[in-house]
């Protein structure tokens, strides 16, 4: 697939990413470039995300992602390895892979800048869960947690970090727990934003989810809005 690859989104469910297809490598971005919200799937959850007219939004790594539009003929873009370098708040170049150059024309600076990124799962049983996500070209970020613990369980929520940038952000990556050096506690329990309170120099970042005492309800739940800087 090219380094931008303009997609016609059906009104029935229509194939943009596989999840083979960007195994490895930084994460693709989706951008929507009509006038009408598209529908995402990720697949085999079934979990949804409505993206908006000139929205961007980046796809966790591996991830299965097909999509609907009202119309039938809504406009979707995958963009692949680029990425804003950010330093001391100021937007520098981005860098594409595909021709080894950097791209200094200002496109849609401010949400290019700030990537902003969302995960849900729900009807959990006890168990872990992660949401990854890739922090190159960014030094700062917060994690937002809107809870649902159920009827008696507890969702229990860790941030760890990869400096190692071996092209995956699954397992293979060595991860640390950096929750208590980042926000000052040792986990997060609670609904709430929680701001990272050091600049950090990580590849890989992923939010721990550790779901306990669910009774056989399989009723948690959790939101989690990533904005990045």
């Amino acid at each position: 697939m090219s380094i931008a690859t303009p997609i016609t989104i059906l009104a029935t469910p229509t194939a943009i990413l596989s999840g083979s297809s960007q195994a490895t490598g930084r994460p693709p971005l989706l951008l929507n470039l009509s006038d009408e919200t598209i529908t995402l799937t990720w697949q085999p959850s079934g979990d949804t995300f409505d993206l908006g007219p000139g929205e961007l939004i980046e796809v966790p790594s591996q991830a299965q992602v097909t999509g609907t539009s009202s119309s039938g003929t809504a406009q979707l873009q995958v963009l692949r390895s680029l990425r804003p370098l950010a330093a001391g708040g100021a937007l520098k170049a981005s860098f594409d892979e595909s021709t080894g150059s950097l791209q200094v024309t200002r496109l849609n600076p401010e949400w290019g800048h700030t990537g902003p990124l969302q995960y849900s799962d729900s009807a959990l049983g006890d168990g872990t869960y992660y949401e990854y996500f890739d922090l190159e070209g960014y030094d700062r970020f917060s994690v937002g947690v809107e809870d649902t613990p159920g009827v008696a369980g507890t969702n229990t929520y860790t941030v760890e970090a990869a400096a190692k940038n071996d092209g995956t952000q699954q397992e293979s990556s060595t991860y640390f727990d950096v929750t208590q050096t980042l926000f000052g506690v040792a986990n997060l329990t609670t609904s709430g934003l929680f701001p990272c309170t050091v600049s950090v120099a990580f590849k890989h970042v992923r939010v721990k989810v550790v779901r306990s005492a669910d009774g056989g309800n399989t009723d948690g739940a959790y939101l989690l809005d990533i904005q990045r800087s």
